[in-house]
């Protein structure tokens, strides 16, 4: 197992670096080392920094670098750690100095979950490999001590208080992702397909996904027993961007598809649909709304990671977004569901059903099409061809994809552009007057990064965002107000199984987690 060593930053100052790692004028130095399995790192107003880690704990870090001897919070009970599972995400509320209000995001450990306030409760004792659920909380931090600990008594569930509440886990990887305090304080959570990357999943435990036993406990229902296709299924939380209250956990009557008879649902929670893994997502700053009726929680940078082939940039610039997974996947079509008959969407009855057609349900497949130059093609009934389908959803494209470094070569980096045939297909950047400027690039887990804000770095790095690949890289992307790529250009060739980048409000730094080695 690996874990998270060193605790990077990198700043403006005389090179140290030689000049392919890092710009003239960078350097990187290892700044703190004592963590156990770190997942992410925050800073409030102050420059304090918050270092999160998988098992369950949260650590306070003063401005010079101290670690405090106590965590700031501690739920290592309740959480199970295994694989990718544990505490993923630790958000403050944009109004932390004053209301102290914090957020985490954590597969639940059912232990804890079945036996916690009655004798047959260890608190040694956890539950692995089993079936979970994703669970949000939020607690408040204790004004007596200047916000150094939190109030136990203060914790207040808003999503997963049961196991058909939470979001589904039932395989090893692709479970939670990121957690997000937008511009309107309301809460997005990116979420995993939750199901397995050894072959075309669209239902059943023949890859390894523990669906059958998921659906035993209640976590998911049998109609969602269908692998991947999770993703499109909007009854449920997998393969999503997630958007609630941060009062209540509910979705918010300015969703796409708010439910006010049930706003508790998965339904009325989600925000944008069609993602395999989006492990890390970003708020543009400033592009969002102050007012949760709006509907505009701001531009959400995702980085999706691919099932081999295409690793993706996408944003979601409204609700409703449809991002193809796993009919899709970069910008063409993923070939390996494609072959495989669709499973029907329980949701979707067919009007057509009894009458001369014996398919009682639509199926993933027949209520997606991809944008065409011009104007898309609407869907028509598999039973009568003369009769469209309505309620729909037109796929998304990523403003950005590279190939898999590991079995997708040649390498390549590509924009969306209309192809002869009037649909999408991927150009390389840097080919063409019109495109993206750069040099095409690779990698294999992409990962979101962050707009830099402070004015450490030189002008032209300010308002630029900094992206991340897992593979080692960061690279800087220019993006005009309508979110255009306009340029990719390297920064960082070598931070070595980079996980998580922040940037402190305080000093104008990067900061990033490692896994593992020096950089």
């Amino acid at each position: 197992m690996y874990r998270f060593r060193l605790f990077l930053f990198a700043l403006f100052l005389p090179a140290i670096l030689p000049a392919q790692e890092l710009p003239d004028g960078f350097f990187d130095i290892s700044y703190l080392s004592s963590f156990d399995f770190p997942t992410g790192i925050t800073f409030d107003e102050g420059g304090r920094m918050f270092v999160w880690e998988k098992k369950g704990v949260v650590h306070l870090v003063d401005t010079a670098g101290n670690v405090y001897p106590e965590p700031f919070v501690d739920i290592s009970e309740e959480v199970s750690n295994w694989k990718d599972h544990g505490l993923m995400a630790f958000v403050l509320d944009n109004e932390f100095s004053t209301n102290g209000f914090c957020y985490m995001l954590y597969a639940l450990d059912l232990h804890h979950y079945n036996y916690y306030g009655t004798p047959e409760y260890h608190p040694d004792s956890t539950v692995t490999w089993q079936p979970t659920i994703g669970r949000v909380v939020r607690y408040r931090a204790d004004p007596t001590t200047a916000y150094q600990t939190v109030l136990p008594d203060s914790r207040k569930v808003l999503l997963g208080a049961s196991l058909q509440d939470g979001i589904p886990l039932m395989y090893e990887f692709h479970g939670l992702g990121s957690m997000l305090m937008a511009e309107d304080r309301s809460l997005l959570i990116s979420t995993g397909d939750g199901t397995s990357n050894a072959g075309p999943d669209t239902g059943g435990d023949e890859y390894g996904t523990m669906a059958s036993k998921a659906v035993e406990s209640g976590i998911i229902t049998p109609d969602q027993d269908v692998g991947s296709y999770r993703s499109q299924h909007l009854g449920n939380l997998n393969g999503k961007i997630l958007r609630i209250s941060a009062e209540t956990g509910e979705g918010l009557p300015s969703n796409p598809f708010y439910d006010a008879t049930a706003p508790a649902s998965a339904t009325s929670r989600i925000w944008s649909w069609g993602l395999r893994n989006p492990y890390r997502i970003q708020l543009r700053p400033n592009s969002g709304s102050h007012y949760a009726e709006d509907g505009k929680p701001g531009d959400i940078f995702v980085g999706d990671v691919g099932n081999g082939a295409w690793e993706e940039l996408d944003i979601v610039t409204e609700g409703g977004q449809n991002f193809g997974w796993p009919i899709m996947e970069g910008i063409g079509s993923h070939w390996p569901y494609i072959n495989e008959p669709a499973p029907p969407y329980q949701l979707r009855p067919n009007p057509l059903y009894g009458n001369g057609c014996d398919q009682e349900y639509f199926t993933f497949q027949d209520l997606y099409v991809n944008p065409k130059k011009g104007g898309h093609i609407p869907p028509a009934n598999p039973c009568n061809g003369g009769e469209l389908i309505e309620g729909y959803a037109v796929g998304q494209m990523p403003v950005l994809a590279w190939s898999n470094a590991r079995w997708n070569k040649p390498t390549r980096a590509q924009v969306p552009v209309f192809a002869d045939n009037g649909f999408y297909t991927g150009q390389n950047i840097g080919t063409e007057a019109g495109l993206p400027q750069g040099e095409v690039f690779d990698g294999y887990s992409a990962l979101a990064g962050v707009f830099y804000q402070g004015n450490n770095f030189p002008p032209r790095y300010q308002g630029k965002y900094f992206m991340v690949d897992f593979s080692g890289w960061i690279k800087v992307l220019d993006f005009n107000e309508a979110n255009e790529l306009q340029s990719v250009e390297p920064f960082h060739d070598f931070a070595k199984d980079i996980i998580h980048l922040a940037e402190n409000p305080a000093d104008g730094k990067l900061y990033y987690l490692n896994l593992e080695g020096e950089v």
